[in-house]
């Protein structure tokens, strides 16, 4: 700090001898560099500690004053160490109190304080300056500005993202030079441990939560206990995640998941996860239940086919004695044109024999009236026949639907299904038809029995008209032809109805085959479903089955039967 020497000491010092010796020493003791100058601007006075500093830096000065020499500045003017000598001495000139100043000469920085001292008229008399080089506190500031500098070029780069950036050491002396190689030592260490950090992040990033990062010293290590809770967390959600996935490869579903034991996104992580393990499960339970009504479904199919096909052979063994009794009839009616030809020669003959010829009239009426029978019963088994081929329409009908129901597995049946029912139709249209055949021959056998009665009534008249009788006879013998022409087309609908059973029978076999494929198919899928073991449900949900997959054209038939069975 800078000494000042009051006024009264200055007054009395200057209005007092020059040559004081007393005074000259005590300013001497000062370590502040001291010079003091008369009204005329001449140093009358330099200290010892002024002589040092100019000493110090004459050199310097030299620089830009040449002819200065610090032991010679004694009894010179102030102007010496001023290049424009005229502003200093306007400036003492006007001086009423005491002015602080600096100038740089010869690269030094130099500061002062000009203190005038007056006298009682108030001029001045002389004038105390105490100097002070500067220029090692001037450089000093320099370096802290560069140092300052060189912080906030480098918080700007890493503000920007270049985090390699460290500070310049490029016009630093050694001190601030090792301030700032301290600075980026520091920065250094944290963008190693940013790296370290990095790393990590990357080795997780990859799915490696086995790579464990390195402790760092001191308080970093907060870092690494911080990732260390980062890859554990990971590491029990990826565990947790790896006994649910290897579960439902087991095909244990049952397995619970506790959410709760975790925080956060990891929450979310396996409320996912349970959630699609639940949906797993209720997936697989439907599928179970479908497959069991699937399976259910194909049986009755296979009871139906069955059915069908046990109904088929009914049918075909009913055929087979009305084709028998077609044949009876056939041979009768043979028969029965034979007597009528045995009958005309008789009468052609002899009235003797008239007798006889009355005799197989008689018998001819027996004959007629068999065959009057034998087609009323052919007339029940034909309407046997219909309910027949009615019940195998239903039965068709009822394949028809549990095929939709299957869906594309029961393509094929739909198909046999409606072969059965067309050849349902043509039985009942050949049935219909044989019927009005067995109805035209009944009404024809009663004709003929008409006739036989009154042939029978006319032999007591037998000799005088045997010529009528003979006519008669005639015309029972083109009946007869006629009843054995129906009876040949009886016979030959019976044989397509025969065909038709046989056709019936083999469709019912095919579809009994097809379902217990199905259900030898589904069986293997329930087996196939067996090994999930599935959690307990909650509150079990059973569904009818609906008529949804059953085409329009289907219930139309359904709705035209069930009419049909209501008549």
């Amino acid at each position: 700090m800078v000494q000042m020497i009051s006024r009264p000491a200055a007054s009395e010092l200057v209005h007092g001898e020059w040559e004081n010796v007393n005074a000259l020493e005590a300013l001497n003791v000062l370590s502040n560099p001291v010079m003091i100058a008369d009204s005329e601007l001449v140093i009358r006075f330099v200290n010892d500690a002024a002589y040092k500093m100019f000493e110090a830096i004459e050199g310097a000065i030299r620089q830009d004053l040449p002819h200065f020499q610090a032991r010679d500045v004694l009894n010179k003017s102030i102007d010496q160490f001023h290049k424009k000598p005229e502003y200093q001495r306007r400036l003492v000139g006007g001086m009423t109190s005491p002015h602080d100043g600096k100038f740089s000469i010869g690269g030094k920085h130099l500061s002062f304080r000009a203190t005038p001292n007056f006298d009682g008229a108030g001029n001045v008399v002389s004038i105390f300056v105490e100097w002070k080089d500067q220029t090692d506190l001037i450089e000093a500031q320099k370096q802290v500005e560069l140092l300052i500098n060189g912080v906030v070029t480098m918080s700007r780069a890493h503000s920007e993202g270049m985090i390699n950036e460290v500070m310049s050491t490029e016009g630093l002396d050694t001190e601030y030079a090792a301030i700032a190689e301290q600075v980026n030592e520091m920065v250094r260490g944290h963008l190693d441990t940013q790296e370290t950090l990095i790393n990590a992040m990357r080795n997780f990033a990859e799915g490696d939560f086995d790579f464990a990062m390195a402790r760092l010293p001191g308080d970093r290590a907060k870092i690494t206990a911080a990732v260390e809770e980062v890859r554990g967390a990971f590491r029990t959600v990826i565990g947790e995640i790896e006994q649910v996935s290897q579960a439902i490869v087991d095909g244990a579903l049952d397995r619970e998941i506790d959410p709760q034991r975790f925080r956060g996104s990891y929450r979310s992580i396996m409320e996912a996860l349970e959630r699609a393990y639940e949906g797993l499960n209720i997936t697989i339970h439907e599928i179970n239940e479908q497959i069991s009504q699937i399976s259910v479904t194909i049986s009755q199919i296979s009871s139906s086919a069955n059915s069908l096909s046990g109904d088929a052979q009914s049918q075909s063994t009913a055929i087979e004695q009305i084709s028998a009794t077609t044949e009876q009839t056939d041979q009768m009616v043979r028969s029965n044109a034979d007597s009528s030809a045995s009958a005309s020669k008789v009468v052609r003959t002899a009235r003797g024999i008239a007798t006889e010829g009355q005799q197989k009239m008689t018998d001819m009426v027996h004959a007629m009236q068999d065959i009057r029978s034998a087609s009323q019963d052919i007339a029940k088994i034909i309407k046997v026949i219909d309910e027949i081929a009615f019940q195998t329409n239903l039965l068709a009908l009822n394949a028809a639907v549990e095929a939709a129901r299957a869906g594309e597995h029961g393509r094929g049946f739909a198909v046999v299904a409606q072969e059965v029912r067309n050849l349902a139709g043509r039985s009942a249209q050949a049935a219909k038809e044989t019927s009005d055949l067995i109805e035209s021959s009944g009404n024809k056998v009663r004709t003929g029995v008409a006739l036989a009665d009154e042939t029978q009534t006319a032999f007591g008249t037998l000799t005088s008209d045997i010529e009528k009788i003979d006519g008669l006879m005639a015309t029972i013998a083109m009946s007869s032809s006629e009843q054995a022409k129906g009876i040949t087309q009886i016979s030959q609908a019976v044989n397509d109805i025969t065909k038709s059973s046989m056709s019936v029978t083999n469709q019912s076999d095919e579809l009994a085959a097809a379902a217990a494929e199905m259900e030898a198919s589904t069986q293997s899928v329930k087996a196939q479903m067996q090994r999930f073991r599935l959690r307990r449900r909650q509150k079990a949900t059973t569904e009818m089955p609906n008529l949804n997959g059953i085409t329009p054209e289907i219930m139309a038939q359904i709705q035209a039967m069930l009419m049909r069975s209501g008549r």
